[in-house]
């Protein structure tokens, strides 16, 4: 079972422009559930959601405070666990996939990020750059 999606226009933080980029549509589930969606990062180890996400979801990230580095620098985070929900040609397939909670305003202005742990094993993903869009597969 595999969907191509396209590419979304993503607006960069403080002023960075805009760019199109492989955003998935994606139900985030918790004691609020809604529909957003997650930048799929391919160079991201773990998927990560600012702090205000995961008090709408009612996420428990209450374990020690840690740095993350990533392309921005250092930030830092608490370890927790997201449910998250794809939908595929009418099929729904739901995961837990660990994340890393951004804490404060330093993650006010990031995307939801879904990095390779966990969902890069659940899914063969495939870019096209060219025509700008990426294409999911269950495995």
């Amino acid at each position: 079972m595999s969907k191509s999606f396209r590419y979304k226009e993503m607006n960069r933080p403080k002023g960075g422009g805009s760019a199109k980029t492989p955003m998935l549509p994606i139900t985030l589930i918790g004691d609020n559930s809604f529909d957003s969606f997650g930048l799929i990062d391919s160079g991201a180890d773990y998927s990560v959601i600012p702090e205000g996400i995961a008090q709408l979801l009612g996420l428990k990230y209450d374990g020690e405070k840690h740095p993350t580095f990533g392309i921005g620098g250092s930030v830092h985070c608490i370890d927790s666990k997201m449910q998250i929900q794809i939908e595929m040609d009418r099929r729904k397939y739901t995961i837990i996939i660990p994340v890393k909670v951004i804490l404060g305003k330093k993650g006010d202005d990031m995307p939801i990020l879904i990095g390779r742990a966990v969902f890069f094993d659940k899914f063969e993903i495939t870019f096209m750059q060219k025509q700008m869009k990426f294409r999911l597969k269950k495995v």
